[in-house]
């Protein structure tokens, strides 16, 4: 559990670096991430590219983790 609440506070803190290419390294090359109902991005430079587009939009955007489950 240790490892998990690790690995899910860094990639908050990721979200919340304004780094797209920060964030997108939690996804393989070949992964997805779809945002609500959205077309999924696929592959790490689409997600980093999904991410830049999501940071600008919302500059002051923090994510925290509160518990892990």
């Amino acid at each position: 559990m240790k490892e998990l609440t690790a690995f899910a506070t860094r990639y908050a803190v990721a979200w919340s670096s304004q780094d797209p290419i920060a964030f997108a390294s939690f996804y393989a090359e070949n992964g997805s991430f779809r945002i609500n109902d959205g077309e999924p991005a696929i592959g790490r430079d689409a997600i980093t590219q999904t991410a830049r587009s999501l940071m600008a939009a919302f500059p002051d955007m923090v994510v925290r983790l509160v518990e892990v489950r």
